[in-house]
């Protein structure tokens, strides 16, 4: 299967979190740090801006998890859902500067 450039930097951004948290990641992200480590080290601003992103979605998630009150999972819910719409945006904008296809998400 191909990926597009911003998928991978997702999935590795993705997996050096799981890789903080202690879960068992290591092979899976050797295989995607090599793919990052031979891209254009320009692309270094884009991937931080996404890192960042799904670190705050991985903190809303462990909130949503931990939380009883349904009030504040609705409105860690939506805070989400924002930040899903950036992350595409951001996925979109690496994608574009590549050429490779755009991501589409609806609600």
């Amino acid at each position: 299967m191909i990926m597009s450039l911003a998928e991978i930097l997702d999935r590795y951004s993705i997996l050096l979190l799981k890789s903080e948290y202690g879960l068992a990641v290591d092979d899976e992200l050797a295989e995607y740090a090599e793919k990052v480590d031979s891209l254009d080290p320009t692309l270094l601003v884009d991937f931080h801006k996404l890192s960042g992103i799904n670190r705050k979605m991985w903190q809303l998630e462990e909130l949503v998890t931990r939380e009883t009150d349904l009030e504040k999972i609705g409105a860690y819910c939506l805070a989400l859902r924002g930040l899903t719409v950036l992350r595409t945006k951001q996925k979109n904008l690496i994608n574009s500067e590549q050429d490779n296809p755009r991501e589409r998400k609806s609600y």
